[in-house]
C-alpha cells in the first residue's frame, strides 16, 4: 500500500493528481484479527480490565455496517442512530 500525503491541509480532492511525487510504503505486519480480537478479550477477562473496544463501540460499528449494507441494497440514505 502506497500513501500520498499533501504537506498542506487541503480538504479532501478525489481528482488531486499525485504527479511524480513518491508515496510512502505502508507494509503492517498481516496480522489474524479474529484471534487477536478473541486474544485480547481473553486477556481483559483475565485481568479483571474492561477490553480495548468497548461494547458500546462495537455496537456503533455493527450499526454502521448494517446500515451501509441497507444504504447499497436500497440506494437510500440511511442515518445511523
Amino acid at each position: 500500500m502506497l500513501a500520498f500525503l499533501e504537506p498542506d491541509s487541503r480538504d479532501y480532492d478525489a481528482g488531486q493528481a499525485r504527479g511524480q511525487a513518491q508515496g510512502i510504503v505502508i507494509a503492517p505486519e498481516p496480522v489474524n484479527t479474529y484471534k487477536a480480537e478473541i486474544e485480547e478479550f481473553s486477556q481483559a477477562i483475565i485481568d479483571d480490565r474492561q477490553p480495548l473496544i468497548s461494547g458500546e463501540l462495537g455496537l456503533r460499528s455493527q450499526k454502521v455496517l448494517a446500515a451501509c449494507y441497507e444504504s447499497a441494497r436500497s440506494g437510500k440514505v440511511v442515518k445511523v442512530s
